[in-house]
């Protein structure tokens, strides 16, 4: 077989897999067994505002809807209707796992807004919500792995402001605690995308003692393969 038939085959074989998964899922979220509205999405925009830019997700799943659309309104209460603040939403699944993150970003101070976010991980195959915990096991991690991971991240990212002059006096506890992330481990929201676990940080990434906005590449969201 000469190399054009070979690619030519690949590429075939390679278009069948993602339809076999394509359809894999449509017959997941097209089953009523999971679908609590037939007629809507497995997640949809329940509530807009498009002169604030904000867009309310509702969860379209049976056993855990009420459980995380109530859980949904207590986090946006505060957001809804205000503004200056920005309300967006995006999902994946993966397998049998649903994720679904919201951000909010609150542009009403002065520098960069201030983000968090609210996340959900659903076992579609069991109906249920799954803890941090066992999204991080799917991935053979701890809460302790991953926020020991993104602390010595923070350490370099301190030790580079200090060595150029960023910040000056200024200790590295210090720093963490105007960073808001003292917690560290209560601070991270955890989302599969493409396979692949996304952890979602909720931390101050600007300081007022900073010369220059020093995090603004770095953003809120770190991969862990």
């Amino acid at each position: 077989m000469n190399d054009k038939k070979v690619k030519v085959y690949l590429l075939i074989t390679i278009f069948s897999i993602l339809v076999l998964i394509g359809y894999g899922i449509y017959l997941l979220i097209d089953n009523d067994d999971v679908i609590l509205d037939s007629s809507k999405e497995i997640i949809y925009t329940a509530y807009e505002n498009k002169d604030y830019n904000q867009q309310i997700p509702y969860v379209n799943i049976k056993k855990v809807s009420n459980q995380i659309n109530n859980s949904i309104d207590e986090y946006i209460v505060n957001y809804k209707d205000k503004q200056a603040i920005n309300i967006s939403y995006h999902y994946q699944i993966n397998g049998n796992v649903l994720s679904l993150m919201i951000i909010v970003e609150d542009y009403s101070f002065e520098g960069a807004p201030n983000v968090s976010f609210k996340s959900y991980n659903i076992n579609l195959k069991k109906l249920r919500v799954l803890t941090d915990d066992e999204v991080l096991k799917l991935f053979d991690l701890t809460k302790v792995e991953v926020s020991n991971s993104i602390e010595n991240r923070f350490k370099k990212y301190y030790e580079d402001e200090i060595t150029k002059g960023i910040i000056t006096n200024m200790s590295y506890e210090e720093y963490m605690t105007k960073r808001e992330l003292s917690n560290l481990k209560d601070d991270i929201y955890l989302y599969i995308k493409d396979s692949k676990l996304n952890v979602y940080l909720d931390y101050n990434s600007f300081l007022s003692e900073e010369k220059i906005y020093y995090l603004a590449d770095v953003g809120y969201i770190f991969e862990f393969e």
